[in-house]
């Protein structure tokens, strides 16, 4: 962002954008700017397309994970050992306690056959309560 802000006009204003796993970085990255006591960068607003609530909700919707749906203590165990877990649905929410006024758009197709839509409409649900 640093590269960005100084080479844009300083009024411009940034718009964060990510897809699948980039959603999750994105949503990091403006949990960060917000929320932390980072610089000010001048965010306008998050995008997030095909986007995932968790990593370990999203790996267990892949079907290698099956066994470990069946036994819920090994998947909060795996879960539990995964070292990035990218929490978009933790972070949103958060930036709308911290009262961000960020605007989000989340995109998602109902055919996305990796991240089920059901992720999608959750973090929409969550981006909602913010207003």
């Amino acid at each position: 962002l640093d590269w960005i802000t100084a080479r844009t006009h300083p009024t411009a204003r940034i718009i964060l954008y990510g897809q699948s796993l980039g959603s999750a970085v994105a949503t990091a990255l403006a949990h960060h700017l917000t929320t932390a006591s980072a610089p000010p960068y001048p965010l306008a607003g998050l995008i997030l397309d095909s986007a995932f609530t968790s990593a370990p909700a999203a790996a267990m919707t892949h079907p290698i994970a099956a066994p470990f749906r069946l036994l819920p203590p090994l998947s909060r165990w795996v879960a539990a050992r995964m070292r990035d877990r990218w929490e978009s649905e933790r972070r949103l929410a958060q930036l709308a306690a911290a009262d961000a006024g960020l605007p989000v758009l989340v995109i998602h197709g109902v055919q996305d056959g990796k991240i089920p839509v059901r992720m999608g409409e959750r973090l929409v649900e969550v981006a909602r309560e913010a207003r």
